[in-house]
């Protein structure tokens, strides 16, 4: 919802490409790092314990993040990154969060055992990250194209300011 309400705004005030692709970093890490919570919640709510499986998923999280940039790095030494392209995963990414929360919600009413929510999770959180890292990518690429700095301190700066607030806000809720 930020990101289409972003959009439409800089599209009404002709604003440049380079601001929303900011936008788009900062939703990309608020995101991931939400959904991220929520997974490590999960395993606390359906399994009562957390600590022996929170590295796993923080180093699958990583492993999203590392093979989603991965291969965007990869479509940009074939060809040029578009913003279609970052609109695509960013719609890619806003669907997926749709679908990780009705399937949390789905948990407690379906007949899943313990090690099917488990690796469903595990995938989740992966799939999470592949999807974070391709969009913070895309919109790097895009935003250090437009912008022609060497500053990419910025993406990452707004990245982490997206993912600190949903991290206060995630929790709070």
């Amino acid at each position: 919802l930020i990101f289409v309400f972003s959009f439409l705004l800089i599209r009404l005030r002709r604003a440049p490409i380079t601001s929303l692709t900011l936008i788009t970093i900062f939703v990309a890490g608020f995101t991931g790092i939400f959904l991220e919570i929520i997974v490590v919640l999960s395993f606390q709510i359906f399994y009562g314990f957390i600590y022996s499986l929170i590295g796993l998923i923080f180093t699958l999280f990583m492993l999203g993040l590392t093979m989603g940039a991965f291969m965007v790095q990869r479509a940009a030494s074939r060809r040029k990154i578009s913003f279609r392209s970052l609109a695509l995963v960013q719609s890619l990414q806003g669907t997926f969060t749709l679908l990780f929360l009705i399937i949390i919600w789905l948990f407690p009413s379906r007949a899943f055992s313990n090690l099917g929510i488990a690796a469903l999770l595990l995938l989740l959180i992966i799939l999470s990250g592949l999807l974070g890292g391709a969009v913070f990518t895309l919109a790097n690429h895009i935003f250090l194209e437009r912008r022609n700095t060497s500053k990419a301190g910025t993406g990452y700066s707004i990245d982490l300011f997206g993912s600190s607030i949903s991290t206060i806000l995630a929790s709070a809720i």
